[in-house]
C-alpha cells in the first residue's frame, strides 16, 4: 500500500477527517520558504497560547516573529514575562524555521 501520510492520512489507513483540517494542512505547505514557515509558526503559535485571538503572528523575517497584541497590559506581559519561554517552545517545536526573536507589536485594531 502507498504511504499517504503526507496527504495527511495514517499509516494502515485513514480515518475521516475534518475538511477543515485537510484544508489548513494543504494551505500550510502550500508556498516557497518564509511564506511556509511563517504558516507553521502560526499553527504552533495557537497552539502555544491561550489568549481567545488576543494575539497574531503577523510576520516572520530573517528569524525573526512579530506578533501583534490586542492590549497594551498583553503586550507588558508577553513582552517582559513570557518572551523567553515562548520562543523557546517555538524553537522545539520548530527548529527548521530558525526563529531567533520574538518582537511584540500592538495592534492598529483587532487582531
Amino acid at each position: 500500500m502507498k504511504d499517504l501520510r503526507a496527504y495527511g492520512i495514517p499509516a494502515g489507513g485513514g480515518g475521516a477527517r475534518r475538511i477543515g483540517d485537510l484544508a489548513r494542512d494543504y494551505l500550510e505547505g502550500v508556498g516557497k520558504g518564509p511564506q511556509r514557515n511563517l504558516n507553521r509558526i502560526r499553527r504552533v503559535w495557537e497552539s502555544l497560547t491561550t489568549g481567545g485571538g488576543a494575539t497574531s503572528v503577523r510576520s516572520f523575517q530573517k528569524g525573526v516573529a512579530t506578533i501583534e497584541v490586542s492590549s497594551s497590559a498583553l503586550l507588558y506581559e508577553l513582552a517582559n514575562y513570557e518572551r523567553e519561554q515562548l520562543l523557546a517552545s517555538l524553537q522545539k517545536e520548530l527548529p527548521g524555521c530558525h526563529i531567533r526573536k520574538l518582537e511584540f507589536k500592538l495592534s492598529s485594531g483587532g487582531v
